[in-house]
């Protein structure tokens, strides 16, 4: 497999973002410099300095509670907040409406996935998993219940280099009063899909997948993951 695509170099259409995705494999083998950091000695289980770990403080001042399971709350430092600031009128819309500004509402949470401070959710039973997984599809019908919530983001940072804080395992959930473009995209295109060739195009880019064989992952009866044929980054994983 991987001689046979060792030097592709082509453009890939996307058909939910509807877009040109460019894919030059002959790059891998070009010269690469980079520093090799040494693995960090092992963490104990428990961190008495980490705000995430049971019976702990939170820079907030509140305390966990001395969870044993998934452990979810309100984030100290919310990025959207139903009590976010007002903004004033007269600076909302500036330079005949090219600059705009809009009140940050929406509800942040934290979701600590086990009260161990040395594993990550890849570690942790299945059993584990299952009620990690539970516990998000209830926040996320509890957020799509609320009047004022669009949208429901679900995301975990991986590493120092993309600023995480705390490595005590956790996600964060960021429910907003709009849709991010990235989901309105592909929603649209989608719909225009359906439209053009009545068909649904989440069902096509499965069953194309599974035509192919070579891009999936794993599957069972209830679930397949594949890196899609479009993928935009060589680690880029679909879950159905």
């Amino acid at each position: 497999m991987q001689q046979q695509y060792s030097g592709q170099w082509e453009k890939r259409w996307h058909p939910l973002r509807r877009e040109w995705v460019v894919y030059a494999a002959h790059r891998n083998y070009r010269p690469w410099n980079f520093d090799i950091k040494e693995a960090k000695s092992e963490s104990p289980a428990y961190d008495p300095d980490c705000y995430l770990c049971p019976g702990n403080a939170r820079v907030s001042g509140l305390k966990n509670p001395g969870y044993k399971d998934v452990f979810i709350f309100d984030n100290d430092h919310p990025v959207v907040g139903l009590n976010s600031p007002l903004i004033d009128e007269a600076r909302a819309s500036m330079y005949n409406g090219l600059y705009k500004r809009g009140k940050a509402e929406g509800i942040a949470r934290v979701v600590c996935y086990d009260p161990r401070h040395n594993v990550t959710l890849s570690d942790v039973s299945v059993e584990q998993v299952a009620k990690v997984f539970l516990a998000l599809r209830s926040e996320m019908i509890f957020f799509l219940k609320h009047d004022k919530i669009k949208s429901v983001l679900i995301f975990e940072n991986k590493g120092e280099i993309v600023g995480v804080s705390n490595p005590h395992p956790h996600c964060q959930i960021y429910s907003t009063d709009f849709v991010f473009n990235v989901v309105q995209k592909e929603l649209t295109a989608a719909a225009e899909y359906k439209k053009e060739k009545k068909e649904n195009v989440f069902s096509d880019i499965i069953e194309a997948e599974q035509k192919d064989e070579i891009r999936i992952i794993a599957e069972n009866e209830n679930a397949i993951a594949f890196i899609p044929f479009f993928a935009r980054f060589a680690y880029e994983t679909y879950i159905f």
